[in-house]
């Protein structure tokens, strides 16, 4: 059970850091984090921080696995082989004056931005008898599945001496992107998506923990009237219980080092995922139901392992058992205004006390989107309703205090997701007294 606090949420692709060449950085979330919590917030919410397979298909919740980090946001500056690569600060700093303006993430040319600035610092750094190599050298030894996960973008990406040398570098960042979140502490709120890419790691290396022929979605409702498929490969339910679940709990155990409290995206998938057969339509999928008590024991038994909380997505249509089951586990339950209020001119509904409040999520309008006309003089009320309501948690997405209108994704669409970029700087926040009232 977590202490009642507040925090709150920003994605790290949003945040605009002093020296920005176009997405923010572990180091600007650890300002984040710093600012957050002078103000008395006890946590920083953001969305999955694991690596994508491919910058030109950036969603978070489909993940190239869910046992590393997303090397695009290290920060190469601040790395001390950067003193032997001064071109990778060159490089960065004729970035930054391009991205100023953006308003969006431009993935694929930041992704090779900050790989030509890390890899040749990877390269001073593996070429030179050092301390700092012995240092990775035992991260490597002591964290297998990350030197697997190297030697996988290895392989993609070549042959012989070429694998040698990806692989090198993708040890090199995972270990930089370790050490860079180990200066943010764990005051996070980290998201855990139910799923990754199909062609991505962990489907590789675990391959028999994932079913075939099939992809998980949702049947048809009023929002999705033809269902929908979501793009990965549902998880095996007898082929984890005879593993041990040794797959989830390695996955847990790397999320939950680094979190003070973990959202599980879909909490559902602990009871049953909705299979969709490959070369079918979402309305003629099926339920398989999953031995949710043992997963849910597992999700248990790690969070208490690392002293993390545990909060469920349990938005939408929920069967009875399934907040039955997480009242039962002191899961906390997600409680959003925007779904709970059923029109205008009602009183504000009050959150359950056993839940995280928000005014929304990431895959809903913004706040003023969805109030529209006078949402300036009705975000302090409702802010102040959730501040001395009951709930354990409570989370504010720092760009709803300016009133920004764009969202995050749109579902269903694909246009301009997980891209958008915040309007103020990490100094703006600092020094805006409207938003800091």
């Amino acid at each position: 059970d977590p202490e009642r606090a507040w925090g709150t949420f920003l994605p790290v692709h949003s945040i605009r850091p002093v020296e920005d060449w176009g997405i923010g950085t572990y180091r600007a979330l650890g300002d984040l984090v710093e600012w957050t919590s002078g103000l008395g917030g006890e946590f920083v919410g953001t969305l999955p921080l694991f690596p994508m397979l491919d910058p030109d298909d950036p969603s978070p919740y489909l993940p190239a696995t869910r046992l590393a980090w997303n090397e695009l946001f290290v920060d190469p500056t601040v790395l001390p082989e950067a003193e032997a690569v001064p071109e990778a600060g060159e490089l960065l700093g004729s970035a930054a004056g391009r991205a100023l303006g953006s308003a969006l993430v431009d993935y694929p040319a930041t992704a090779s931005l900050v790989r030509q600035a890390l890899e040749p610092m990877a390269e001073v750094l593996w070429t030179t008898p050092s301390s700092r190599r012995d240092e990775l050298e035992d991260f490597a030894r002591s964290r297998p599945q990350i030197a697997a996960y190297a030697r996988f973008r290895g392989e993609r990406e070549g042959k012989g001496p070429v694998a040698d040398r990806v692989t090198g570098y993708h040890l090199y960042a995972q270990w930089a992107a370790e050490q860079q979140l180990d200066a943010v502490g764990e005051r996070l709120l980290l998201d855990f998506p139910v799923g990754v890419h199909p062609d991505g790691f962990d489907a590789t290396w675990r391959s028999a923990s994932f079913a075939g022929g099939a992809q998980v979605g949702a049947p048809p409702d009023t929002f999705f009237e033809q269902g929908q498929q979501w793009g990965f490969r549902p998880l095996h339910p007898r082929a984890i219980r005879e593993d041990g679940y040794a797959y989830l709990i390695d996955c847990f155990r790397h999320v939950m080092r680094r979190a003070a409290v973990v959202r599980l995206d879909h909490v559902m998938s602990l009871h049953r995922l909705y299979w969709v057969p490959d070369g079918a339509d979402a309305a003629h999928g099926v339920y398989v139901r999953y031995p949710n008590e043992e997963l849910r024991a597992v999700v248990c038994v790690e969070a208490a392992r690392s002293g993390t909380a545990v909060v469920g997505e349990d938005l939408g249509t929920v069967p009875d058992e399934v907040r039955a089951a997480m009242a039962q586990d002191r899961m906390l339950r997600s409680w959003v205004l925007e779904l709970e209020m059923q029109g205008p001119g009602e009183r504000l509904p009050t959150p359950p006390e056993t839940s995280i409040a928000s005014l929304g999520t990431h895959d809903l309008p913004r706040f003023a989107a969805w109030w529209g006309a006078g949402a300036a003089d009705a975000l302090r009320p409702c802010l102040d309703h959730l501040a001395s309501g009951p709930s354990r948690l409570v989370m504010v997405d720092v760009e709803d205090l300016w009133l920004e209108r764009r969202p995050h994704n749109r579902p269903g669409t694909t246009t301009g997701n997980w891209r958008h970029r915040s309007d103020r700087t990490m100094d703006e926040l600092k020094e805006s007294a409207d938003l800091l009232a």
